[in-house]
């Protein structure tokens, strides 16, 4: 479904509902592919593991192969023209997934006989989401939009990756609070997080995520847009109506590309916002950013305080 609420959709934008889902659907194993060949690409340099650079290297090429394929294949103005077509998409992603698959039995293989356990069960995540891909498009039953929909489809995030950026030489601090009911972007996402330096507390629904806010004030909240149950926006707004929790920064995550819904976490408060797949040196930036703004708030209410304090006893 899409994030946004309003009236009940015509044809047409039952089409663009169906494409942005098949879009966030696809992503999310493509984040997947990516974060965690990112995550083995910086144990291989940090550690000097030489001969498993060269076909990781490989897994991440491809996995950016795909991030480009679905982003010039899906984007609105070819749908809005009529020229999307699911198979050509099929095609076009199945020869850099048959790639991922050999690259990852030569790791693998590199790996086992380094003794490195941890590495083959990360690849091995790999290859399970590269599985769900191949699902997910064997599931996808899409109907082409018609030309109809050139002003109705919605606006594209464009979304480039590069070569995984070095592990940064300063490392960040704070506890996050980490909201996704997806069980591999957690444990993906809180790797990348406690790698820059964060110390992460993970909820699987937003309902979870209040729970723990209950006990425990977090510096920086990261939040999953759609999740069933409450959603990142009924979960957004719970947080921002609450005094105690609404000084607390949140960026939102979504693999949609839909301004509306971005807009929509913007205007109910929200920090910032993440595209999922997500590039480490962005998201470290404006994780960077929100934190700094929370610190420099925190000061001017202190200040403030001080001043009335200070008012308070010369009036006295």
């Amino acid at each position: 479904m899409s994030e946004g609420e309003g009236s009940p959709p015509s044809a047409v934008d039952a089409e663009i509902s169906e494409l942005a889902k098949l879009r966030h659907d696809l992503r999310t194993p493509l984040n997947q592919i990516l974060g965690y060949s990112e995550l083995i690409l910086e144990t291989v340099e940090d550690e000097d593991l030489s001969d498993l650079e060269g076909p990781l290297k490989l897994i991440n090429k491809a996995g950016n192969t795909l991030l480009a394929t679905l982003n010039e294949e899906m984007a609105p103005h070819r749908i809005a023209a009529g020229r999307f077509h699911l198979g050509d998409l099929q095609e076009d992603l199945a020869g850099p997934l048959d790639s991922i698959g050999s690259y990852h039995a030569s790791c693998r293989d590199r790996a086992a006989g380094l003794g490195r356990d941890d590495i083959v069960a990360d690849l091995h995540k790999i290859m399970s989401a590269v599985s769900n891909l191949r699902v997910t498009l064997a599931k996808a039953i899409m109907p082409t939009p018609s030309p109809a929909a050139a002003t109705s489809a919605p606006a594209a995030a464009s979304v480039t990756r590069s070569a995984p950026p070095p592990a940064p030489a300063e490392r960040l601090d704070g506890t996050l609070l980490l909201v996704d009911d997806d069980m591999i972007n957690r444990e993906m996402m809180s790797r990348r997080l406690e790698h820059m330096g964060f110390d992460v507390a993970t909820a699987e629904s937003g309902e979870q995520a209040l729970e723990w806010l209950e006990e425990t004030a977090p510096d920086l909240i990261l939040l999953d847009i759609l999740m069933p149950g409450m959603n990142g926006f009924e979960t957004l707004e719970r947080i921002k109506a609450k005094p105690a929790w609404a000084m607390i920064p949140v960026i939102m995550l979504t693999a949609l590309d839909d301004a509306e819904s971005t807009g929509r976490c913007i205007a109910a408060g929200a920090e910032d916002y993440a595209a999922k797949p997500f590039n480490a040196t962005v998201l470290r930036a404006r994780i960077s950013s929100a934190l700094e703004k929370k610190r420099l708030r925190e000061n001017e209410q202190r200040y403030l305080a001080r001043i009335r304090e200070l008012e308070a006893q010369l009036g006295g």
